[in-house]
């Protein structure tokens, strides 16, 4: 009979949770054989095969990934370090199959069902690893199994149907990001057969921090140490040392202000339409001069027009506006349209109060705009820049905890950008980075123009457009996330300057 399985109908990264046995029950029966497991990894209704290359009578033969137990190691904690060692990602097994398999006179082999919490497997001791199915698990056309491993297939069969019943009657937790994206999940669901729906105030069980809804065209704007690929900084940054180029700025470590220009330049390309800043996030000497700073270092000896001198010609000429949260200079007063002060908690409208500050108080700062904000260049991608394979392996993408995406020989650091807030959206920007180097990027084609092309795409087929061999565990992103990505990617033949 099939195992009675718990469903967990919150977390659709494991579907499968069952009562885990003792050290005791894991190993009775064993005698003196050294115990080994295997974990058979689920994600969605499939499981993880490697296919072995050694020993030779074994190369080309598949089996569930995992090892020997050590003396005085749990068989749990066993499998996980094997896996790590194995594939290179963190799994956490939720229940054991039934039953042993004797391998030889030595070892016998038990197997765990199991579920990765982080990263993506990769093979380093196996030649493949493939996901495969219920129809696909063994018989006519499935995988050529190690014999220890057989036995543990009519289990694992209803294992994974018992995912694909998950996948159909299950509950699924989405992250919305507005009501248009909430109403296309609600009817996507409602046509698979879903009925219920949560509260609007159903996040607050998860403890999560209040959403601040924001126009979709906002960006927010940063200083970090970062790469820079070709970008026109010009309008901001002139003259700089040695003679280099700021019309098309490339840098593998941006500073402060060359960022936070090259972060407004970017936004500008990608259709912002308002710009977030905040001071204390921003680069002092991008944000201000003020006029004792003039006196002491002229104009021409300085390579930076700060942001206060570009604030209103972005508006006027580029209908780009721009909310600055700042408390450390009062020339910003001469240049706003609003001025939004805070009290107690409270937000009370002082533009008035600021209007009257301005004119009994001059600055007496000079701008130092002294021509008006040209549109920037712009940049056309180039498909050899997303080039994500590594060594001999043809595509290296996967995604670390800390907000960092593995592309290829590169690491791309997306800690910064606040919107992105689960791995499954930097699993999906990765994705779709893949994507638009098949698919959009041929060197004629600017950013604006691909990631048309990209958001289209999706809105009309969905995330599953991005799903390599059917993978899931994908989330929604913004085209200003999938922009930030590919502008932090250390690949400066990705983009080539053109006239805009």
């Amino acid at each position: 009979d099939a195992p009675r399985w718990r469903s967990s109908l919150l977390d659709q990264r494991g579907p499968l949770v069952a009562a885990r046995p003792t050290v005791a029950t894991i190993v009775r029966g064993v005698g003196e054989r050294r115990l080994v497991v295997g974990a058979a990894i689920v994600r969605g209704a499939r499981v993880l095969a490697a296919r072995r290359t050694t020993p030779p009578e074994a190369a080309g033969r598949w089996e569930l990934p995992g090892g020997k137990v050590e003396p005085g190691e749990q068989p749990a904690d066993a499998l996980e370090r094997e896996i790590a060692e194995e594939l290179g990602c963190t799994i956490e097994v939720s229940a054991w199959l039934s039953g042993a398999s004797v391998i030889d006179d030595h070892l016998e082999l038990r197997v765990a069902v199991a579920r990765i919490v982080d990263g993506d497997p990769e093979p380093h001791e196996h030649d493949r690893l493939t996901w495969v199915g219920v129809d696909g698990l063994d018989g006519p056309g499935g995988l050529d199994w190690m014999v220890a491993d057989r036995p543990f297939l009519p289990e694992l069969r209803h294992v994974l149907r018992a995912a694909e019943t998950e996948q159909h009657n299950g509950v699924l937790r989405a992250v919305l990001f507005d009501e248009d994206d909430a109403a296309e999940v609600l009817r996507r669901l409602r046509a698979d057969g879903y009925e219920e729906a949560l509260d609007g105030d159903a996040w607050r069980e998860f403890d999560a921090p209040e959403p601040i809804p924001s126009d979709p065209d906002a960006w927010q704007l940063f200083q970090d140490g970062r790469s820079v690929a070709g970008v026109d900084i010009s309008p901001f940054i002139s003259d700089l040392p040695g003679g280099r180029c700021t019309r098309s700025f490339v840098t593998d470590n941006a500073s402060g202000s060359t960022s936070q220009a090259a972060n407004i330049i970017e936004a500008l390309e990608a259709g912002a339409r308002l710009l977030l800043i905040d001071e204390d996030s921003s680069a002092t000497n991008f944000m201000i001069r003020d006029r004792r700073m003039q006196e002491l270092v002229a104009n021409e000896h300085e390579p930076i027009t700060p942001f206060v001198d570009r604030v209103r010609q972005l508006c006027e000429q580029h209908s780009v506006s721009s909310v600055i949260v700042i408390g450390g200079s009062g020339d910003y007063l001469d240049v706003a349209d609003k001025v939004v002060g805070m009290r107690d908690y409270r937000a009370l409208d002082l533009t008035a109060q600021a209007r009257e500050v301005v004119a009994r108080f001059k600055s007496g700062r000079r701008s130092e705009a002294l021509n008006g904000f040209e549109a920037p260049l712009g940049r056309t991608l180039l498909r050899a820049g997303f080039d994500a394979s590594r060594g001999r392996k043809e595509v290296v993408v996967k995604v670390r905890d800390h907000g960092c995406i593995v592309f290829g020989e590169h690491e791309i650091d997306l800690s910064a950008v606040d919107q992105l807030l689960h791995p499954a959206q930097l699993r999906a920007v990765a994705e779709a980075m893949l994507h638009v180097g098949a698919c959009f990027a041929d060197g004629n084609r600017s950013l604006a123009e691909v990631m048309d092309l990209l958001f289209d795409e999706l809105a009309h087929e969905g995330l599953s457009v991005l799903a390599r061999n059917g993978e899931g565990d994908l989330a929604a992103f913004r085209r200003h996330d999938f922009a930030a990505a590919v502008n932090r990617l250390r690949a400066p033949v990705i983009k080539l300057a053109r006239q805009g």
